[in-house]
This record gives structure tokens, C-alpha cells and sequence, in this order.
């Protein structure tokens, strides 16, 4: 399963909104979205993110992003294939392939999918915190209540590139009004033919501060990508199962230098 995020909210992007059932008193009355926003990614570590070098184990990989600064990155991805050592790092830099320690020349094209496969991969791993990036807009789309809990419904779009997405993915969250833990995200892309997903949080873990969450994936029918409404559809079954995404071995640990 493919998972992951320059995009400018097209008119209408969120037509399926419910009205607006509730809104707790603590709520402030001017730009919701960003109030709920910033208190998710405080609620799954805040500024512990900085400074933070996340490694983990997924589908017989091994993943690390060392995070500096707000935009400033380090992804890599390590396999054994065929006997033979690979390694990817994706960063400012941009992408590249060692092969047993050597260095090795890729298509513009497989770089770019390489590029984009590992960036998907540890964008969601460490969602929300990228949306403390100033370039992002949000909407509130309203309240909704999902297996007995309340949540807000924030759709997000960044206005600049990050990797881990591309140019016409969209996202929203479904953030809990009480603890602000992100319990539910859909989000909708283009390439590869274009789909769209929806994620149920199952189990947290906390490691250095930073909260983490496996997921349980979900496909909407008939190529649906009203991500507002996936959350109904998701109550009335009427959503496919896709695949289990977990983070096997997890490790956080502090840095000085992003090396």
C-alpha cells in the first residue's frame, strides 16, 4: 500500500461539510482550525520534534528521519536486497541510491518515484508535526462524531513543497476535542492513477516525548474522494480495508547535528 503531502485549496475542495453541531466552550471563536492545528501537534510532542532522530522497522526496512529545524530534513531508508546493502537518503540535497557503499546513477524518473515512496513513508510516520510548517492553510469544516467521540474536522493543504507529497494531495483531520490526539486523518492524491485513503489510529506509543500511532487503513468506494464524508462512511462499513501500518522497533533519540 502507498501511504503520505504545494498546494492552494481549490474552491470547493471541501463540499460534503456537516453543519457545525458543536464547538466546546474553550474553542476560540476566530480561526478554529488553526487553534485545534497547533493544539494536536503540541498534543503529539510540539517542539520535541526538533532535534529528534526517529528511527523504525517497516515491511523488512529500516527508516530514520533526523529532524533539525522547521524544513530541514534527513530521510533515509536501509534494505538488504539480493545479499547486497541499499541505502537512500532523501534531503535538501536530494535524493540518492548507495548499493554496498557505492554510489549508483538512477532515471530521472525511477529517482523521482524512489524520492517520493520514501518520503510517503516517514511523512505519515511523523504526521501531524509537519504541519507546523507556516506555509499550510487549514479550513474547519465542522464537527463530527465518530464511535461515540466528538472531533473537529480541519482540512489542510501546504502552499510549498515538503517532501513526503505531491502537488494535488489533500488532507483532513479529525482531531479529538478533548484530548487533541489525532484519531482519525483521510487524505486524497493524484499520482499514480490518484486515490484516496482514510486512517483509524489503533494503538499509541509514546518514545522521547514524540506520540506515535499504527494505523488502520481504509479504501472509500467507487473512487470516492469526498475526504469530509469519509468519516460516515467509515461508521456505515462502507469502506474497504487496505492494510495494517505500524512502526516496528521505534526509536527516538536527541542529537546536536543532523548527520
Amino acid at each position: 500500500m502507498r501511504i503520505v503531502i504545494v498546494f492552494l485549496l481549490a474552491a470547493g475542495l471541501w463540499s460534503c461539510r456537516s453543519a457545525l453541531t458543536r464547538v466546546p466552550d474553550t474553542a476560540p471563536s476566530v480561526d478554529l482550525a488553526a487553534w485545534a492545528i497547533e493544539k494536536m501537534v503540541d498534543r503529539h510532542g510540539g517542539e520535541l520534534f526538533y532535534g529528534a532522530d526517529i528511527s523504525f522497522e517497516a515491511r523488512e526496512r529500516r527508516y530514520r528521519a533526523v529532524f533539525d529545524t522547521i524544513g530541514s530534513y534527513r530521510y533515509e531508508r536501509r534494505a538488504r536486497i539480493a545479499g547486497q546493502e541499499m541505502v537512500d537518503v532523501l534531503d535538501a540535497a536530494g535524493f540518492r541510491r548507495e548499493v554496498d557503499g557505492g554510489r549508483i546513477s538512477m532515471s530521472p524518473n525511477d529517482r523521482e518515484e524512489a524520492a517520493y515512496a520514501l518520503g510517503q513513508v516517514l511523512f505519515f510516520a511523523t504526521f501531524p508535526h509537519h504541519l507546523r510548517y507556516p506555509a499550510i492553510t487549514t479550513e474547519f469544516i465542522g464537527v463530527d462524531t465518530l464511535e461515540g467521540r466528538s472531533y473537529y474536522r480541519v482540512g489542510v493543504a501546504f502552499l510549498q513543497t515538503i517532501s513526503g507529497y505531491a502537488p494535488e494531495d489533500r488532507y483532513v483531520c479529525w482531531i479529538n476535542d478533548q484530548d487533541f490526539t489525532l484519531d482519525y486523518l483521510a487524505f486524497s492524491f493524484e499520482r499514480n492513477g490518484g486515490g484516496a485513503r482514510f486512517f483509524k489510529a489503533l494503538t499509541r506509543q509514546e518514545a522521547g516525548g514524540l506520540l506515535f500511532s499504527a494505523y488502520q487503513a481504509y479504501l472509500p468506494p467507487d473512487g470516492n474522494v469526498d475526504l469530509a464524508g469519509f468519516g460516515q462512511l467509515y461508521l456505515q462499513n462502507r469502506l474497504q480495508f487496505a492494510a495494517r501500518v505500524e512502526h516496528n522497533n521505534l526509536l527516538v533519540k536527541r542529537y546536536t547535528s543532523a548527520k
